[in-house]
């Protein structure tokens, strides 16, 4: 707005005011934008979760081929899986609080070059005597390298992306994460070839005396009988040693290449997307104690961590507790994939129902938890054999190869074109 003297009064230019007018008279302190560069620090965050998970899952779905190549037991592969979940636990609150302090890139580059370490000491050596010490080294820096991977979603949605995406994204991340689950079942039998064994029988002829008395003279009789010993010798000792290492160096280079690009990941954007991704946060041992005392959080984080641990784990042996059945590597990978990708379809479809049915949420985890415990007492009677087994019995033909004792002892049908039959 213009103002001039005219005839000793003042004159005010019209189209100046009107400008004046349309200004605002209090700027916002803080302006909101979002940048295009988050879809990358999404991308590389959510491929971090998928690697992190496979490698937490890279033993479970080869069990027999890690077994025959390392002499483990199953309790051994159990512990693997279970040293990322003891790690994680020990060292979650933490890493939090790390990433509350450092920030967010510091945190997620520093579980990148564990998760790089951890595959790499994988790949020094094959020799069982010392692969074992490392195999289990890998397992629990994975398993803290998992902490940014596992807690981080929220605050990358938080810190990157405006509240209508923030839901979005965090779905993202944690479906890669599950992926990295259900991958490791398919890619895990796909790179490492299965033990084969073939049958040999040994004929041994023993000769031994017998004596026994006729007509008050003893008879002095020579007997030669004929004993047979069946025995299945593994025949590609070779070649699952080299599938295994091979697949290690897969992981290696995947980790590789995600620490690489986890050094261009920014610690947060110059403009926060919105305001409470600038609103500072509460006193991180303030919230612990809140937390601690509330109720209800400790009632829903068991609802939680119940049924998921228990599920999780016994995914990862799911070839141990399957091997005993008599069925394929390969077919266990299948089964533990489809039922993680099953699990993620389902719970879209039951968030989505939420969603729309608010009041009926209980209503609809106590159907889950009940169709949940219906599916593992089916799973437990096929595996007892109360109930009839439902894998084709030709895929357990060509898959394994089972001697008379096994048909036996599982009721599998004799297969006369498949199995140990050709040599019998």
């Amino acid at each position: 707005m213009s103002i001039s003297k005219s005839n000793g009064g003042l004159q005010y230019d019209g189209d100046s005011a009107t400008e004046g007018e349309e200004r605002p008279l209090l700027r916002n302190k803080e302006e909101h934008k979002t940048y295009k560069r988050r879809w990358y620090v999404l991308a590389v965050f959510s491929s971090a979760c998928f690697i992190q998970a496979a490698v937490w899952n890279t033993w479970g779905p080869i069990t027999q081929s890690a077994e025959v190549a390392f002499g483990w037991k199953d309790s051994q592969i159990g512990m693997l899986a279970n040293w990322g979940n003891i790690a994680y636990i020990i060292t979650v609150f933490p890493a939090c609080y790390f990433m509350d302090t450092k920030g967010l890139r510091v945190s997620f580059v520093a579980c990148t070059v564990l998760m790089l370490i951890g595959t790499g000491v994988r790949c020094i050596t094959l020799e069982p005597q010392y692969a074992t010490w490392l195999m289990n080294l890998c397992a629990i820096l994975n398993g803290i390298a998992g902490t940014v991977p596992f807690a981080g979603p929220a605050l990358i949605a938080n810190t990157w992306f405006p509240p209508n995406q923030r839901t979005t994204a965090t779905a993202i991340l944690s479906i890669f994460n599950y992926g990295g689950v259900a991958m490791a079942f398919v890619i895990g039998p796909q790179l490492v070839s299965s033990p084969k064994y073939r049958n040999e029988t040994h004929i041994e002829n023993n000769t031994y005396r017998d004596s026994r008395l006729s007509l008050g003279l003893e008879e002095i009789v020579h007997c030669s009988k004929n004993i047979s010993n069946s025995s299945q010798v593994l025949i590609n000792f070779e070649s699952v040693r080299h599938d295994i290492r091979y697949l290690m160096y897969y992981e290696c280079a995947v980790a590789g290449l995600i620490f690489i690009c986890s050094i261009f990941v920014p610690s947060k954007p110059p403009t926060p997307p919105s305001v409470s991704a600038s609103t500072e946060r509460v006193e991180y041992k303030g919230a612990l104690i809140n937390i601690a005392r509330n109720r209800a959080v400790w009632l829903i984080g068991l609802a939680y961590a119940l049924p998921a641990g228990v599920y999780g784990v016994w995914g990862a042996v799911i070839d141990v507790i399957l091997k005993p059945v008599g069925i394929a590597q390969t077919e266990v990978g299948w089964i533990g994939f489809y039922s993680i990708m099953a699990g993620c379809v389902s719970g879209l479809a039951i968030g989505r129902f939420s969603d729309l049915f608010m009041r009926h949420m209980k209503f609809f985890l106590l159907v889950m938890f009940a169709l949940a415990a219906g599916s593992f007492v089916w799973f437990t009677l096929l595996c007892v054999k109360v109930i009839p087994f439902s894998t084709v019995f030709t895929e357990l033909c060509e898959y394994h190869p089972h001697t008379v004792e096994e048909e036996k002892r599982w009721n599998i049908p004799h297969c006369p074109m498949g199995g140990d039959d050709a040599s019998r």
